[in-house]
């Protein structure tokens, strides 16, 4: 699963589900947002599947482990 990837890639494991509370309250008819809930798995049932997968598996790190895209990005970019 992604989120495990990720994690041990040394990312927040819990920005996949900010993520997906995002899109949560986002309206499916929006244009912007249509394709996507045309073709996923709607927010809420992914968060649901990814809370029985994380919920033994991760610690919650509050930010404080996992390291931004915009942390790496910039580490990389030197």
């Amino acid at each position: 699963m992604g989120v495990v990837i990720a994690a041990r890639a040394g990312f927040d494991p819990y920005g996949l589900p900010a993520v997906l509370q995002t899109l949560q309250s986002q309206n499916a008819q929006d244009g912007n947002f249509s394709l996507l809930f045309e073709t996923h798995p709607s927010p809420t049932d992914r968060l649901d599947n990814l809370d029985k997968v994380m919920r033994n598996r991760f610690e919650s790190t509050n930010g404080s482990q996992g390291r931004s895209f915009n942390d790496r990005f910039k580490e990389f970019s030197r």
